[in-house]
């Protein structure tokens, strides 16, 4: 499975915080600089799990940006 994220300038450090939690994460080429995604690669067994570690890290940046 893979997905794909455009992300804000408020997530710029995501990608290597991802790597840090055991994501597969894509961000490198020029393409998806220049458009600010970044991809996700998960192994479907382990795809809702992955999906709630995502949700539980993007809601931590989310309290960091509010405050």
């Amino acid at each position: 499975m893979l997905i794909t994220l455009q992300l804000s300038k408020d997530l710029a450090n995501l990608q290597r915080d991802l790597n840090l939690n055991g994501f597969y994460v894509h961000a490198d080429s020029q393409y998806l600089r220049r458009r600010n995604f970044v991809q996700l690669s998960v192994i479907k067994p382990d795809f809702d799990i992955a999906i709630d570690q995502l949700h539980n890290i993007l809601g931590y940046y989310k309290q960091i940006i509010d405050a």
